[in-house]
């Protein structure tokens, strides 16, 4: 690595760590979460779903990024669309919209080996 990658992973790694210690709550730590993220890949948006498993779904947990996505759905069903299908699947999917808000989104799984436990959505 170099001194700049070296630089910008000490900040990241600095940034993280005062999101677990500096949060009082879930919801705080979830919300701190999905915009540190949207800052971090330069997303619009980002909106962070976990996986109930008594329900089958994805459910909302927090949006936030300099334009948040105030359509996002309050729940997913496992296979439901872009997202159930990437948690399903356990894979990334990028997808272009035409005629939407946004021009692109990526929908990235949130897993602990082979449980599903959300996902991420970025939108540009």
């Amino acid at each position: 690595m170099n001194k700049d990658s070296d630089a910008k992973l000490a900040t990241i790694q600095q940034k993280l760590q005062a999101l677990y210690d500096d949060q009082t709550s879930l919801g705080s730590f979830l919300m701190q979460v999905v915009e540190f993220a949207a800052e971090y890949a330069g997303a619009d948006s980002c909106t962070l779903y976990l996986y109930n498993t008594k329900q089958e779904a994805l459910l909302l947990k927090a949006v936030g990024g300099p334009n948040p996505d105030a359509h996002a759905q309050k729940s997913v069903g496992k296979s439901e669309g872009i997202v159930g299908t990437a948690v399903s699947q356990l894979r990334t999917i990028r997808a272009s919209t035409d005629g939407d808000d946004y021009g692109s989104e990526m929908v990235v799984p949130v897993r602990r080996g082979p449980r599903r436990l959300g996902a991420f959505v970025l939108k540009h």
